[in-house]
């Protein structure tokens, strides 16, 4: 009947009848240059390409720089516990140094590595971005405690809690960022403070000097694990 319309037929011009012209996105096909690799992120905006499954390129070059400067930082202090001159008691091979030097050292380290921490967290994605906060905020009750601390076991119980709250932050950093490449960094980082923690809870009869000495020799191990993560963020976000 004229008007009517019947239904398309396998011959019909206009109905395609190869799958291949029918649904063209679901036809497989050779990767070309350009598109997304298995397993990662599409590029976004120009300088936001995302280089690991957690953080873009600027996210990761922007950690691996503040991870480098806090590492320098952290080795300055390290060298600082070593090198800081002694007060000899009855010999040359009885050494001491007073409550008051290491608590104004510790001071400086702990002060400068809050800044270097809340600037780090400006460009950090959310998570990461609250535990860094979180280390800098726990650098406040830590000066506190050391700036009225005038004997060994309260320097001993200031740093103690620092170190314990800094390691606990450093452990929700790797738990956030464990599928990210050189995650481990942060898990050996806050293994070190915590260790630092565990040792000074437990060493009653420590002086100054020894807890200057333990601080120095975990703040160090981290820091290079900091610089060299440092770097290598860096060197990857420009590859």
């Amino acid at each position: 009947m004229s008007g009517s319309s019947d239904p398309a037929t396998p011959g019909d011009p206009e109905t395609p009848t190869d799958p291949v012209d029918r649904e063209p996105a679901l036809v497989d096909r050779e990767p070309v240059d350009g598109d997304p690799a298995p397993g990662r992120f599409e590029s976004g905006p120009e300088g936001t390409d995302s280089v690991d499954p957690v953080l873009t390129g600027d996210q990761l070059r922007s950690m691996g720089r503040w991870m480098f400067a806090r590492g320098l930082l952290g080795f300055a202090f390290g060298m600082a516990t070593v090198f800081w001159p002694r007060d000899i008691l009855a010999n040359a091979t009885q050494l001491t140094l007073g409550v008051q030097t290491v608590d104004w050292v510790i001071i400086a380290y702990l002060a400068l590595s809050a800044v270097l921490l809340v600037l780090a967290a400006r460009r950090a994605p959310q998570p990461v971005r609250t535990a860094l906060l979180g280390q800098a905020v726990v650098v406040v009750p830590a000066v506190v405690f050391l700036l009225i601390a005038d004997t060994p076991p309260q320097l001993r119980a200031a740093v103690c809690i620092w170190a314990i709250l800094h390691g606990a932050l450093e452990l929700w950093i790797h738990r956030t960022l464990r599928a990210a490449p050189m995650a481990s960094d942060h898990l050996i980082a806050a293994a070190c403070h915590l260790l630092l923690g565990v040792i000074l809870a437990f060493g009653s009869d420590m002086g100054a000097l020894t807890i200057f000495g333990f601080a120095g020799a975990a703040v160090v191990i981290a820091s290079v694990l900091y610089m060299v993560g440092g770097y290598s963020r860096v060197a990857r976000a420009r590859a």
